[in-house]
């Protein structure tokens, strides 16, 4: 290895989201627990020439440890690591020398890290840095110093909407979709707009404008019809599927996750949505973390992206660029007369015309529900027990959570298995099921039903009953419950209304996502639980909400103008706001990766 008199790492762009868990005691008095994440001196450089990365916890591997990785940024090679886990240090070993004056980007992706309880890294790092000599090291200091400053007076377009914006009424959304994500929210109006907010760190919302929006922005001559179940990863990308049957895809693109083909002939970023070639007639997409299902109108089932654990459902065990159609049970043909599918952190389930239900892919909780521990890459049908039980039947209605699942039955009641330590199976219990457990009664009496509709978030779990009311169990420490406490509960809680003197009793749709939630009702859309990243959509950044909130919409619609280049890459988009406009500016190096995308108010 080369030798420098003093070696130094220089972090000149650090894009990171600190993740924290907010707790609220019983009086409401608010308490911060730090999780996983990084000390202010994150990186530092060991004699062997292996990275330090430190972090605030003792930390283990995560479901998405083989996914991190670090670039030269200057060539834009992947280069082979080696990683190891030390206490509350992650060591990344390089198989090559680090040169001294390139720039590297260190990415550590979501749930790729958890801590000893099992608390997962729920934020992305880009840890972009520079090996320099000692000489040289007060001058690079200097200019990247300069650079940081410039970027941080990057304006935000949501600053500059003085005007107070009106309720969002369901006559906007009439017949329409409501969509809950990791972090960001959506609804799809009857004539096709698509609308979102919350997280837009990698241009998940379809513009790249801000890094948040706390309300609803539009997208432009999108023309959806449905809304992914999460990111790709809820990882900050995003897909719509369009009336005519195809599917566009947009935001984080590393690896290849969007579908749009190798890494290799893609940018890491698509900030407009973009079409997935040879995917059409597609009736229903799910997406979450770094792989995604659609289901075609023949019935036959698609998929692309992560398939480490075999959750995509094909044969190779890596990473899947392009759609392949999912394989049948044991391998055997394929995957037919399917009519919906959800996604997990690492599985995958579908529901048939018979009602009958295939699961496939990682079961570290037993998500798979064969009564062990093993991971699937092919599907197979879920089992009420050992192996001379009868198959789960009579199921109208499937979802994913992070790692368990919920079928609905044809005569109303609630079945769930898999992970179940935060009570996200509503059995009164907090043991990990193998096989389907029925879902308790309010405060564990009898057993829920009349329900008509089910949706599995992160470690939590919502269920619409057939009078309008909704009733949620599991995790609850940002309030996404919404029962207007942060305490979690292990059989159903009713959800509160506005204001949170009485309950919902007209609620017509519900979403649930990774800690926060949307419902419309006959007059509104409301939402609860996590607002870190403006997920809520009530044009505020208050931390959480434990009853629900209203949705509201800008009193001044956006228009866009978007302009390319001559190799069709996207330079520049220009919004017209009100008498107001703006342009974000891209610039790209040579391998057409997106460098910088700057704003600024024009005349």
């Amino acid at each position: 290895m080369k030798k420098y008199y003093s070696l130094l790492i220089i972090l000149f762009l650090l894009v990171i989201s600190i993740s924290q868990l907010s707790l609220v005691s019983a009086d409401g008095v608010n308490q911060q627990k730090e999780l996983i994440a990084p000390e202010t001196q994150i990186i530092s450089i060991l004699e062997d020439s292996s990275l330090k990365v430190n972090l605030k916890n003792i930390i283990r591997e995560g479901n998405f440890f083989h996914l991190i990785r670090l670039v030269d940024f200057d060539s834009n090679k992947v280069i082979n690591i080696k990683k190891s886990i030390e206490r509350d240090q992650l060591i990344i070993s390089p198989q090559i020398e680090l040169k001294d004056g390139h720039d590297y980007t260190l990415h550590i992706p979501p749930y790729s890290l958890e801590d000893i309880n099992g608390e997962k890294l729920n934020d992305s790092y880009f840890l972009k840095f520079q090996i320099v000599s000692n000489e040289s090291a007060k001058k690079k200091l200097l200019i990247e110093s300069i650079s940081q400053n410039n970027n941080s007076k990057i304006m935000s377009l949501n600053e500059s909407a003085k005007s107070l914006p009106s309720t969002l009424t369901r006559g906007v959304l009439e017949h329409g979709e409501i969509y809950a994500g990791i972090d960001k929210s959506g609804f799809i109006e009857k004539n096709g707009n698509l609308w979102l907010w919350g997280s837009n760190e990698m241009g998940q919302l379809g513009d790249f404008i801000t890094p948040y929006s706390n309300k609803p922005v539009q997208l432009a001559g999108t023309d959806v019809v449905s809304m992914n179940k999460g990111f790709t990863g809820g990882t900050f990308s995003s897909y719509a599927l369009k009336t005519d049957g195809t599917v566009t895809a947009f935001g984080f693109n590393y690896y290849g996750f969007l579908g749009l083909g190798p890494a290799g002939d893609q940018t890491d970023f698509v900030v407009s949505p973009t079409p997935i070639s040879g995917l059409s007639n597609v009736n229903n997409i799910s997406s979450r973390f770094y792989h995604t299902l659609a289901v075609k109108s023949n019935r036959t089932v698609w998929g692309w992206g992560d398939n480490q654990r075999g959750q995509v459902g094909v044969d190779r065990l890596e990473l899947i660029t392009t759609p392949e159609q999912i394989k049948g049970v044991n391998g055997v043909g394929n995957l037919m007369d399917i009519i919906a599918v959800d996604v997990g952190e690492i599985h995958s389930i579908a529901l048939s015309s018979t009602g009958t239900v295939y699961v496939w892919g990682g079961n570290n909780h037993g998500q798979l529900a064969n009564g062990s521990l093993n991971d699937e890459s092919f599907p197979s049908k879920v089992q009420m027990g050992s192996s001379n039980a009868s198959l789960l039947t009579g199921v109208k209605a499937i979802s994913a959570g992070d790692n368990f699942n919920l079928v609905l039955k044809e005569d109303g009641t609630v079945w769930g298995w898999g992970q179940n330590d935060k009570g996200q199976l509503g059995d009164g219990t907090t043991v990990e099921r193998r096989y389907p457990v029925q879902v308790k009664g309010p405060n564990g009496v009898g057993l829920l039903n009349n329900v008509i509709a089910i949706s599995g978030g992160s470690n939590y779990s919502l269920a619409l009953k057939s009078d309008g009311t909704v009733w949620s169990w599991g995790e609850n420490s940002m309030g996404q419950l919404g029962d207007g406490t942060t305490l979690g509960k292990l059989t159903p809680t009713q959800v509160k209304a506005i204001g949170g003197k009485s309950f919902l009793n007209d609620v017509i749709k519900i979403d649930a996502g990774n800690s926060h939630s949307i419902a419309l009702t006959s007059s509104s859309f409301i939402t609860w639980g996590n607002n870190t990243e403006g997920q809520l959509g009530n044009d505020s950044l208050i931390s959480y909400s434990n009853i629900p909130v209203t949705v509201l919409q800008p009193s001044i619609r956006q228009d866009y103008e978007y302009i390319y280049d001559s190799a069709n890459r996207l330079t520049a988009i220009i919004i017209h706001k009100g008498n107001i406009s703006y342009r974000r500016d891209f610039v790209y190096d040579s391998n057409g990766n997106l460098l910088s995308a700057i704003t600024k108010e024009i005349k």
